[in-house]
């Protein structure tokens, strides 16, 4: 308590008859008794039985001396006496008692942490003014060191906005600032995804912090922005309470029993959208595009479009070279692959991020892709034909894995988009496709073709007069064609008539293990076409 609290003067009150519950600490000999003041220590032990037996022999002990902070006491004199009253049932102890002022209520049921935290909050009140300038605003924190870390979110806030605005702010600009423009908006998106309610017992801005914090060592981890959001949506899927350990062990049973590939489904359908295009502005979907780079051509190729996407979302690019072993990071030829990255971006005037990792190529994509919003890699080796070789494509299990948006670069492919091509058959990932196609064809100003295949010749078949539909309401006119037959061929076949160089579907339907079997029509466009495929789920 002297550590923690500001005392404000102190006067004696003499001689009072105080509550021995009330009495919860000692000046001088807090090592030798707990809070209810049971002996610790052996060397006690006489002058403990010494004095219980003056007392059951009538002899009148004179009074302790305590200090009284709040509604509690501390002994300066008579610890042993305490315990011995204490043991023996005693309610009431004559005490002389000075009294020391304190700022904050104390009671006898305060627990130090909260009178600290409570002290932290009065002191935060004092220094920023909130309760004046935002009174409506509640701020409160359960961690310890909470309101420190607040105060140093605010000075940071008004370090960026005084370069900003080349000119020092006021501290109490500053504090508004960061209230309606870092604090608030942040936790309106904790409460509308209800994150709370995944860790009881903590406060708005317990959460508020954890997620700066958690988006700090993202950013660290990562090696680009990440928004608030998203942070506060990893927050959640990583450490928010209900059913992660079953889902957790629910995953390793499964893997005991069958391989990934065939168990591997990623994220649900439209996960994407939800957690990082909702309320975005509709020219700009693609902010974060990450791009693989292994050295190659196909992977300059892939890097080309990835700089011309970027260009057209005003985004960020990501490029993200994979080598198996740390032994790889120092070697002339990883070294040789960030130098020409940079060279091909700063020819566009781009000051573009590259970032080298160890691991497994696969892997690493899929977690990255967690925070990208569009995914490009080179089209070296779509899947196989054969079940052994859809089973060990590492493309197709990318496939499966990855959180966002696709793009797969044929070596080939040089020219830029000029015509899109939606391939779509009402399935919930034909309509992420869809969703996609309909941002390309106004934002981008591609023309779009609608493809569908059917089982029969119908004039407009149901799932094309839905897309149809849907692309009226925003504005945009498509040019509609349908077949019957084999969709991958009806597909290739539109987007040679059209001449589209940009193929936009969803992913996988099926079930892994049925694709494997089944065959894909995602897989066979892969292989025989010449164009960029955009894959959505």
């Amino acid at each position: 308590m002297r550590k923690h609290l500001p005392f404000e003067g102190q006067s004696y009150r003499g001689l009072q008859t105080v509550k021995l519950d009330h009495i919860v600490g000692s000046v001088n000999r807090y090592r030798d008794f707990d809070r209810v003041f049971l002996p610790k220590q052996r060397q006690t032990q006489y002058r403990w039985q010494s004095i219980d037996a003056a007392r059951a022999n009538g002899v009148t002990l004179p009074p302790i001396d305590l200090y009284q902070i709040g509604d509690i006491y501390f002994v300066k004199d008579g610890n042993h006496r305490v315990s011995v009253a204490r043991t023996q049932g005693q309610s009431y102890i004559d005490a002389y008692v000075t009294e020391i002022k304190v700022p904050v209520a104390v009671t006898p049921e305060t627990a130090i942490d909260d009178l600290i935290n409570e002290q932290a909050h009065a002191y935060f009140l004092h220094e920023t003014r909130l309760n004046v300038l935002r009174p409506e605003v509640d701020v409160h924190v359960t961690s310890a060191g909470g309101y420190e870390k607040l105060l140093e979110h605010i000075s940071v806030h008004r370090w960026y906005l005084s370069q900003e605005r080349q000119a020092e702010i006021p501290y109490d600009e500053a504090v508004t600032s960061w209230v309606d423009n870092v604090y608030l908006p942040l936790l309106e998106r904790i409460r509308a995804e209800e994150i709370l309610k995944a860790f009881p017992k903590r406060t708005p801005t317990d959460l508020y912090l954890w997620v700066s914090e958690h988006r700090s060592e993202l950013e660290n981890a990562i090696g680009w922005h990440i928004t608030p959001e998203n942070a506060a949506a990893d927050l959640l899927a990583t450490q928010g309470a209900g059913g992660s350990l079953i889902t957790r062990v629910g995953k390793k049973l499964i893997a005991t029993v069958a391989p990934e590939e065939l168990t591997q489904s990623g994220p649900p359908p439209g996960e994407w959208r939800a957690q990082r295009v909702a309320g975005r502005p509709t020219q700009r979907f693609f902010i974060d595009v990450l791009v693989a780079i292994n050295g190659t051509e196909p992977g300059w190729c892939a890097l080309r479009n990835a700089l011309e996407i970027a260009q057209r979302e005003q985004g960020y690019l990501h490029g993200l070279h994979i080598v198996p072993h740390t032994a790889y990071l120092e070697l002339p030829e990883t070294l040789a692959v960030a130098e020409e990255f940079h060279r091909r971006c700063q020819a566009l005037g781009r000051e573009d991020t590259l970032r080298i990792e160890t691991g497994e190529v696969v892997p690493v994509l899929a977690e990255r892709s967690r925070w990208a919003d569009l995914l490009i890699v080179s089209l070296n080796h779509p899947p196989g034909t054969q079940p052994l070789e859809k089973l060990s494509s590492g493309f197709r299990n990318l496939l499966y894995r990855v959180a966002c948006p696709l793009l797969a670069v044929p070596s080939c492919f040089t020219a830029p988009f000029e015509q899109a091509l939606l391939a779509y058959d009402g399935s919930p990932k034909a309509d992420e496709a869809l969703f996609i196609a309909a941002h390309v064809a106004e934002a981008w100003g591609l023309p779009l073709v609608v493809v569908t295949a059917t089982d029969k010749h119908v004039d407009e078949p149901p799932a094309l007069a839905h897309a149809l539909a849907y692309l009226q309401e925003r504005g945009i006119t498509a040019i509609p064609h349908s077949g019957a037959g084999d969709p991958t061929d009806i597909i290739l076949c539109a987007a040679e008539t059209h001449r589209s160089d940009l193929i936009i579907m969803g992913s996988y339907s099926r079930n892994p293990a049925l694709q494997i079997v089944l065959g894909s029509t995602v897989d066979k466009v892969l292989r025989n076409a010449w164009q960029p495929l955009l894959i959505c789920r």
